[in-house]
């Protein structure tokens, strides 16, 4: 939706608003086929799959032995065996502004804007009907931009534009996963009725200077040079829980949280001429 304002001659004001929806049943990754993998950890498993002495299997047969359906799917069968929800939800709100002003033949334009989105997926991970694995990587980002610039009149033996920028991110994500009671005997790895979390924030601030002159030289020839400047900063943390002990044929498993942090800087200049 858009209003275009136009109180005189000499100025002008567009806004445009955007929302959106998604709530859909999203689809499924289709394997075309599996390597080899011996949950044992015994030196067999370096030999092929199949090959005399060999522990090899592969997921597809492990999670067939467990109760699996359907695990080593065709792609034109249009067939899945889950136990749980395949979803993918996504709400996206936006509001821009353009202004411009005319100042005795100088154009003077000023662009703000500003935009939220939101991702929240939910998954089954172990692809089967087996109380495995479950969970997704929401994502709520929004960001805000301004530029102002001023254009000199047309029609001269040069004309220019020069202008300013600034834009500003922020990015939170929560990454949460579930374990059901089949969760280790499917994947050797993760123990049952179990929880990982990991959290995440990034920032990012940007500023930038630019400026285009054109020389025109002739009705044919036109001679255009330009020049921009970029600062820009980025900033980011990282929380994640894991799970512990890792090995799960360790004696007396059981499942504790671990909190683990990152936290990076990145400042950056950039100078384009072009």
């Amino acid at each position: 939706m858009q209003a275009l304002f136009k109180p005189s001659e000499t100025f002008n004001l567009r806004v445009i608003a955007e929302h959106n929806e998604e709530d859909s049943s999203t689809g499924s990754l289709i394997p075309y086929s599996f390597g080899p993998w011996n949950p044992g950890g015994a030196a067999a498993a370096n030999l092929p799959l199949g090959t005399p002495g060999s522990n090899a299997t592969t997921y597809a047969q492990r999670a067939t032995l467990l109760g699996a359906r359907n695990i080593s799917r065709d792609p034109y069968d249009y067939k899945v065996d889950f136990d749980a929800r395949q979803r993918s939800r996504v709400n996206q709100d936006a509001l821009s502004a353009e202004a411009n002003w005319d100042i005795n033949g100088y154009k003077l334009t000023s662009i703000t804007a500003w935009r939220d989105w939101k991702f929240s997926p939910e998954n089954d991970l172990d692809f089967t009907r087996l109380p495995g694995i479950v969970g997704g990587f929401k994502v709520d980002e929004s960001q805000y931009s301004q530029e102002v610039r001023l254009a000199s009149p047309l029609g001269e033996v040069y004309d220019y534009v020069v202008g300013a920028y600034y834009y500003h991110q922020n990015i939170n994500s929560d990454n949460a996963y579930a374990t059901g009671a089949s969760a280790l005997n499917l994947t050797t790895t993760n123990p049952p009725n179990a929880s990982l979390r990991g959290i995440g924030k990034s920032s990012t601030d940007s500023y930038a200077a630019f400026g285009q002159a054109t020389w025109h030289l002739s009705q044919v020839f036109d001679l255009t040079g330009g020049l921009r400047y970029t600062q820009e900063k980025k900033e980011g943390s990282v929380q994640q829980q894991t799970v512990d002990p890792a090995n799960p044929y360790a004696a007396g498993l059981r499942c504790s949280v671990l909190t683990t942090a990152a936290h990076y800087a990145a400042p950056m200049k950039v100078w384009l001429v072009c």
